[in-house]
């Protein structure tokens, strides 16, 4: 009984301090205010192209199982997690170059084909069809790599999300979810 009560007052302190995830979806929250995530236009070029500037909220685990380890390597997981008011910012927007571009703040976090918003990009053009839409992303990390937030797969979630968005929406969010 003792360790029922201290569970339920352990996760009823962390929702204290939680925002619910729906909050996420059209704001960020930058030095303790709210604001609108913001689609721009830049009208420099001769064809306007679209920006994005999206917030990527961390996680916390509220319970966390492996399941099994797949034939792909990955693994199946049961998990229970509440999003928080912290995370990064994922820059994204259209380019007219041959490949993906991708720059990050955090010394550390690879830039290459291995980082998971370049994979979320490009499996974004292969399911879509789209494969001659490129991208210029820019990672303003504050969530720590490798601490067990969720930042990265948050900011390639952000990243299929954003992409979809500046190449006219071809998948459903169904289906980009």
């Amino acid at each position: 009984m003792a360790i029922c009560r201290r569970a339920s007052i352990l996760i009823g302190a962390l929702s204290c301090c939680l925002l619910p995830a729906h909050s996420f979806a059209p704001t960020s929250v930058h030095h303790g205010k709210t604001r609108q995530s913001t689609v721009t236009l830049d009208a420099s070029s001769e064809s306007a192209a679209e920006s994005l500037s999206l917030f990527s909220p961390c996680k916390i685990n509220l319970f966390l199982r492996i399941i099994r380890k797949r034939e792909d390597g990955f693994h199946d997981l049961a998990s229970l997690f509440q999003a928080v008011g912290f995370g990064d910012t994922l820059n994204l927007s259209l380019t007219s170059g041959d490949g993906d571009k991708f720059s990050c703040n955090m010394q550390g976090v690879p830039t290459d084909s291995s980082n998971l918003v370049l994979r979320a990009l490009q499996l974004m053009r292969e399911k879509t069809g789209k494969t001659e839409v490129y991208f210029d992303a820019d990672l303003v990390k504050r969530c720590p790599a490798q601490a067990g937030l969720g930042g990265g797969s948050a900011n390639a979630a952000t990243a299929m999300w954003g992409a979809n968005e500046l190449m006219g929406r071809p998948a459903t969010l169904d289906q980009v979810s």
